[in-house]
């Protein structure tokens, strides 16, 4: 069981189990992947916060790094989620 409401366990490239705070996940399907946007760190409301992206596998709960020949469209793709995330605030 998790010891921080709200973070998720998932396993990295290493195999290393890690706990992880879901921001928001998104797809692309040209790549036929699913990535999710996190942080893993507590803060409040009024710090700053260190997100990553990483590729996600929903059947496994594992992370990898974007591939560097994927990076800018996923990158992209990301700008715009936020974008839309942040419009209907």
């Amino acid at each position: 069981m998790n010891e921080n409401p709200g973070f998720i366990s998932v396993t990295d490239e290493n195999n290393n189990k890690i706990e992880i705070q879901v921001i928001f996940g998104f797809e692309i399907p040209e790549y036929k992947k699913s990535y999710v946007v996190y942080t893993t760190e507590c803060q409040s409301p009024q710090e700053e916060i260190n997100v990553n992206i990483s590729e996600y596998d929903n059947n496994t709960y594992e992370i990898k790094s974007i591939p560097e020949d994927e990076l800018d469209f996923v990158m992209e793709s990301y700008n715009n989620a936020k974008s839309m995330i942040l419009e209907t605030e």
